[in-house]
C-alpha cells in the first residue's frame, strides 16, 4: 500500500473534491458547535479589549447587524432626503431620533449609505418635514444602493415636485 502513495503518477480520481467537501463540513460543524461559538467569542473579546480597535469596530459590528437582521434594533424605515442640494432627492435608513432644545418634534439621524457599497455612507441629522416616507423595506433599498441603482424597486417613487423630464 505505501508503494502506490510513494507513486508519483498514482491519483484517485474525484479524491480532491471529497477532501475538500469533508474539510469544509468539519470546519462548519466546528463553526456552529459550542467550541466554534467560544472561539469567536474569545476573537470578538480580543478585538473589543485594544483601544483602537474597540473604537472603530463596536460601530462597523452594529452597522452590520442592522444590515442583516430584519428583526434587531437598526433602520426603522427607508426615506428620501433632499442631498446633496435641494432637487437631488437620496435613499436614506431612519436610524433614530435626535431631540431638538425647542422642544418641537425631533429631528432624524439617517443614514445615506453609498452606492455599491452600503457599509460606508453618511450620517445626516436632518427635521422631519424634510424627510418622504417610502413604501421600500430595507433590503429593496439595499438591493438599489448595491446595484448602483440598476435594480429600482416598483414601491419607489419620488415625492411630485421632484419628477420633471430628464
Amino acid at each position: 500500500m505505501a508503494k502506490l502513495f510513494d507513486d508519483p503518477d498514482f491519483h484517485i480520481p474525484g479524491l480532491g473534491f471529497v477532501l475538500t467537501f469533508i474539510i469544509l463540513w468539519v470546519v462548519g460543524a466546528l463553526a456552529t458547535n459550542v467550541v466554534g461559538r467560544s472561539l469567536w467569542q474569545f476573537a470578538r473579546e480580543t478585538l473589543e479589549g485594544l483601544p483602537l480597535v474597540r473604537t472603530i469596530y463596536a460601530p462597523i459590528q452594529q452597522l452590520m447587524e442592522s444590515l442583516t437582521s430584519p428583526g434587531k434594533a437598526g433602520f426603522e424605515k427607508v426615506v428620501l432626503v433632499e442631498y446633496p442640494r435641494i432637487g437631488m432627492w437620496t435613499l436614506g435608513f431612519l436610524a433614530g431620533n435626535v431631540p431638538r432644545e425647542d422642544e418641537a418634534a425631533p429631528a432624524h439621524s439617517i443614514f445615506v449609505p453609498t452606492a455599491p457599497n452600503p457599509t460606508t455612507g453618511f450620517m445626516l441629522i436632518v427635521p422631519p418635514e424634510q424627510l418622504r416616507p417610502t413604501d421600500l423595506r430595507v433590503e429593496e433599498a439595499l438591493k438599489m444602493i448595491v446595484s448602483a441603482g440598476v435594480a429600482v424597486p416598483p414601491a419607489l417613487s419620488l415625492p411630485a415636485e421632484a419628477e420633471e423630464k430628464i
